[in-house]
């Protein structure tokens, strides 16, 4: 979230509260502990919320997933055919429907798990991707022990293996519709900070990359913006403190970020822009020289006063040894030890207040970001 404050004028978040409270939910065991952590990580935005930023940084927005799904007809053949698609690509291409995929499932449960796992179509909840399937069906068993009814649990496994690992599948690409469909319908750019949501939303924008581009949803140098910042090497964004990102913001410091960004990946050829590694690194690299340039600011701030205290400290010190000498008193006063003292604690006042300065400036809140890593 923070990663996304740092780039995008407006977030928009859907409601993550109202699917808690529009559906009976009856697979889930802790139904209202999960409200609860959900209202409860809403409500770290407030700071953000109340800051009176000059745009609107978070807008909350309902968008009614669960009725959706259990009652409206075009949601239910979206989903249905996004998953199809998947399948369908990878697994076989006879592959139309869910219904189809189910049954495919159950005649060649051999076949469809092997062609899942040779492309890696299965990530449990907070697992590895790549993982086999083994070990991704062991982590989601796992997880639904924890979180699911015990009906719930003895209905999942009495199915087949295959039909289980299209449960699990058809579970990760639902939350993925929404996201398309909200995306297209606000002309907002999807962007994730959990890999293994970010993983799913590649594979299915790769699927639909032409439908997007025509929606006007994800440009080509955006969409290599946004993937290179939920990349892991760019993970330390998230440590700017939220204080910083309010005052950033108030100074339009997002929109400094975002040209920073669109300049480096400006430089790259366009057959280049496809390559997530490629354009990752050269936005690593512009972040890095970015912070090189703080890094110089602030020695040349020590520098400068370091100059102006051994000028001062030469003028107190000679002040001193004239003292002693009697006939040079009359000529220096009493006051010029005092203002020499005072010329030293003003010199160390303004470099402080020029250090804070450059430590709130974009290049300085990424610098301190980036050290806290």
């Amino acid at each position: 979230m923070r990663t996304s404050l740092l780039y995008a004028d407006t977030v928009l978040i859907p409601d993550p509260v109202a699917p808690w409270i529009e559906s009976a939910r009856g697979e889930e065991r802790f139904r209202d502990v999960l409200l609860l952590q959900n209202a409860h990580a809403l409500l770290h935005l407030k700071p953000i919320v109340d800051a009176d930023l000059p745009n609107l940084p978070i807008f909350v927005f309902p968008s009614w997933e669960k009725p959706l799904e259990e009652r409206d007809p075009h949601t239910q053949r979206g989903i249905d055919r996004l998953i199809a698609d998947i399948l369908g690509r990878f697994v076989e291409p006879s592959i139309g429907s869910l219904a189809d995929a189910a049954d495919f499932a159950r005649k060649n449960p051999d076949q469809f798990i092997s062609a899942v796992e040779k492309h890696n179509l299965i990530v449990a909840p907070g697992g590895e991707i790549g993982a086999p399937i083994a070990k991704a069906l062991t982590q989601y068993d796992n997880d639904i022990a924890r979180w699911r009814t015990k009906d719930w649990i003895a209905k999942f496994h009495s199915l087949p293996q295959a039909v289980r690992v299209l449960q699990l599948l058809s579970e990760r690409v639902t939350p993925q519709y929404h996201l398309l469909e909200n995306s297209a319908e606000l002309t907002a750019h999807p962007l994730i900070a959990i890999k293994q949501q970010s993983y799913y939303f590649r594979m299915i924008s790769d699927l639909n990359a032409e439908r997007l581009s025509k929606l006007g949803v994800l440009t080509e140098s955006t969409g290599a913006a946004i993937k290179s910042l939920s990349s892991e090497r760019l993970g330390w964004l998230s440590n700017v403190p939220l204080d910083a990102l309010i005052e950033l913001r108030k100074d339009a410091g997002n929109v400094e970020f975002r040209k920073r960004l669109d300049g480096a990946i400006g430089r790259l050829h366009g057959s280049t822009i496809a390559d997530i590694d490629k354009v990752t690194a050269e936005v690593c690299l512009e972040i890095e020289y970015a912070i090189s340039e703080h890094q110089k600011s602030v020695r040349k701030i020590e520098s400068t006063y370091t100059q102006k205290l051994l000028r001062t400290t030469s003028l107190a010190v000679g002040a001193a040894a004239c003292a002693l000498v009697p006939s040079l008193a009359p000529y220096i006063g009493p006051a010029l030890p005092f203002a020499a003292a005072a010329k030293l604690g003003w010199d160390a006042w303004d470099r402080e207040v020029e250090k804070r300065q450059q430590a709130k400036s974009l290049v300085g809140i990424l610098a301190t970001a980036r050290g806290a890593d």
